[in-house]
């Protein structure tokens, strides 16, 4: 099912036939209390000497019916192989393809979509379900590199608890830093290719520069580890020695404890703040509930909370963690495996336990596929990180399609604690994923605008927000979300209380809501997400600011996102390091021109931009134009245009055009 919400207001418009669009995105909206099909598209081309209510360039909602919109090329939007399958397939059937029916994927391919999930216990999101698993009895041999291959990239190995140093360039010397008589020293283990890091020799001694922590280490302090040596980089097999009777008993055996082992102790080599010692406990807690015959919904959540840590040790060991179990495609709601515990649920929820039945009958498709040996458990690898794990190393691939680094934030930010960015590294990966983004020029647009906006992660909350004449809807999270309606609008969005007390409201101060607000109203309240796949810094900046202010500084974040995530190659607006005015969106729009000639008028105390007397004049020669040929509405000429009267407008543009063109 799918989420439909009433179409947005104000927006009804027309345009002629044979016009060309591009589609930045499609939703589905209520209109007269019918679901219908709405697309969010750029005008490309409208036929001559026809009127449209959308001239070229400009965006906005249209219908997505297929009456009034015909897509290009049709099926033809498919990839190659997709089209291929949907020749050969036979619907909710398996069919297993070889020799030379197999349907070749090219890289950067589509390989399936984004599934809608929703629950009652959370928000609904939409996610990939992917997942990579092999029946191979030499998988095992393989993680430990029993073969002794040494080819591939090796990394540096810097485990915690060692000193750090800081190099003096000057004389070639390393001095180990401290606080006090306290020395610093790392605070997590990590793996670092060797091409991303430096080494120098000093004397008898030679240290290792890890990008990561900001420091220097000694070279006796480190291991260097082959690429293919994938135990030693912290991959643990986890095997059940027995297949499980029923699903109630996988919450009781042994891999699972052995896995929750491991990760209580990570978590215990990390005390630095209340959040870490919270987790701690629950893993201590977690640990003695497995020693008794604890089961049931809710401590299967709790274990699902702590498998999911969003500390970052933690979630780098959970996604190599490899587990040999039997999968439940392979058993039908009436097996054993499942009998007992439906049973069970029957008695109380009957409806609930039926349609459960039905629903694990429709997923049993695996028994279908010859390949797989249906008597012998799977090893579940996670898709990503293992492929990357032996994948050659590419110092060109961007961010696209997989989650930032800790490095590369430290890269694009090298003026933020590296402490703050790890703390929020992991929400932010999550909230790429959560709302799709998933460009690598999407993501260096959005945290460029989040690190100017919060000062760099420091602040969450408006200074001086509780005196302001909106409190208590003052401004929370790292982009502030302020107001009332726009404060609903997310608790709506997320289904969750963020606004009926002062101890609701402050959840946008911290994570995750600190970072997925700011993802919300990137991607779903203002679409500015949108403009940063089409490269349009100018119209992002005044979408999220309002005006100008910090532009400067925004685009200096964006200028290191771009070499840091490697995103260079999707640009299409920024040219000779900086935006034009006339190939931004702001360029058809009143307020938008208005704040160009503003923020750039060396007469204006606005601040955030270099002043300059031609690109002012460009701003407001625009905005007199589009007052001229669209004039005001009477609501536009009763607001405030940056503490202009709207009915005064006409001659503060003509004052400042007339100033302007005598200094030129």
């Amino acid at each position: 099912m799918q989420n439909r919400y009433p179409a947005p207001r104000d927006t009804y418009t027309q345009l002629p036939r044979l016009s060309t669009v591009e589609i930045l995105e499609e939703a589905t909206f209520l209109l007269d209390r019918r679901a219908v099909p709405f697309v969010y598209v750029r005008v490309m081309s409208v036929p001559e000497g026809v009127s449209a209510g959308l001239a070229v360039g400009e965006s906005g909602w249209i219908s997505g019916q297929e009456k009034y919109l015909k897509r290009r090329g049709g099926a033809g939007a498919l990839p190659r192989w997709m089209k291929a399958a949907r020749q050969k397939g036979v619907f909710n059937e398996v069919v297993a393809l070889a020799g030379d029916n197999v349907l070749p994927v090219s890289a950067g391919e589509i390989i399936g979509h984004l599934g809608y999930l929703e629950s009652p216990h959370s928000a609904p999101h939409h996610f990939c379900h992917l997942e990579v698993f092999s029946q191979d009895s030499r998988l095992p041999d393989f993680v430990a590199n029993r073969a002794g291959v040494t080819a591939g990239e090796p990394f540096i190995h810097s485990p915690r608890g060692k000193p750090r140093y800081f190099h003096r360039e000057r004389d070639n010397t390393f001095e180990a830093l401290a606080i006090g008589d306290d020395p610093v020293l790392t605070g997590e283990e990590r793996f670092t290719p060797r091409s991303k890091t430096r080494w120098q020799k000093s004397g008898d001694n030679a240290w290792y520069e890890i990008p990561a922590e900001r420091s220097w280490l000694a070279e006796s302090d480190v291991t260097v580890v082959n690429q293919f040596d994938l135990a030693k980089r912290g991959f643990i097999l986890l095997e059940q020695d027995e297949p499980p009777l029923t699903v109630r008993q996988t919450l009781r055996e042994g891999w699972l404890r052995q896995g929750f082992q491991r990760l209580a102790a990570l978590a215990q080599q990390n005390t630095r703040d209340m959040y870490s010692l919270t987790y701690i406990e629950g893993y201590q807690r977690l640990l003695k509930e497995m020693e008794f015959e604890s089961d049931g919904e809710k401590f299967s959540k709790r274990l699902w909370q702590f498998l999911h840590n969003r500390q970052s040790h933690i979630l780098k060991q959970v996604q190599r963690l490899i587990v040999k179990h039997h999968s439940e495609w392979l058993h039908d709601g009436m097996s054993a495996l499942w009998r007992a515990a439906l049973d069970e649920q029957g008695k109380h929820q009957p409806a609930l336990a039926l349609y459960n039945r039905q629903f694990i009958d429709a997923l049993v498709w695996m028994k279908d596929v010859p390949e797989i040996r249906s008597s012998e458990a799977l090893w579940h690898l996670h898709p990503v990180t293992f492929l990357e794990a032996i994948s050659k190393g590419d110092a060109n691939t961007c961010a696209c399609n997989r989650d930032i680094t800790l490095e590369e934030l430290c890269a694009m930010a090298p003026n933020i604690k590296v402490t703050l960015l790890e703390i929020n590294l992991q929400a932010f990966n999550e909230a790429f994923s959560l709302f799709g983004i998933n460009t690598c020029i999407g993501k260096t647009h959005l945290l460029a605008q989040i690190f100017h906006e919060s000062g760099g992660l420091i602040y969450t909350k408006e200074i001086a927000g509780e005196s302001a004449s909106y409190s208590p809807w003052y401004g929370r999270g790292l982009i502030q979300i302020t107001l009332e309606t726009n404060y609903k609008a997310y608790a709506k969005y997320i289904n969750e209380d963020v606004f009926s007390t002062s101890t609701n409201r402050d959840k946008l101060m911290s994570l995750p809501h600190s970072v997925t607000s700011a993802a919300w109203f990137s991607k779903i309240h203002t679409k500015a997400a949108v403009f940063a796949d089409l490269d349009d810094f100018n119209k992002i900046t005044l979408t999220v600011n309002g005006g100008f202010n910090g532009y400067n500084d925004r685009l200096s974040f964006f200028k290191k996102g771009l070499e840091s995530l490697k995103a260079s190659h999707l640009i299409k607006l920024y040219k000779n390091e900086h935006y034009t005015f006339e190939e931004s969106d702001i360029y058809n729009g009143k307020l938008g021109s208005l704040a160009w000639g503003i923020w750039h008028d060396p007469q204006s105390r606005r601040i955030g931009t270099s002043k300059n007397n031609n690109e002012a004049l460009k701003g407001y020669l625009r905005a007199k134009y589009l007052i001229e040929t669209n004039p005001l509405t009477q609501k536009e000429k009763e607001r405030k245009w940056y503490g202009i009267i709207g009915e005064n407008l006409s001659s503060f543009l003509d004052e400042k055009i007339n100033k302007l063109n005598e200094v030129n």
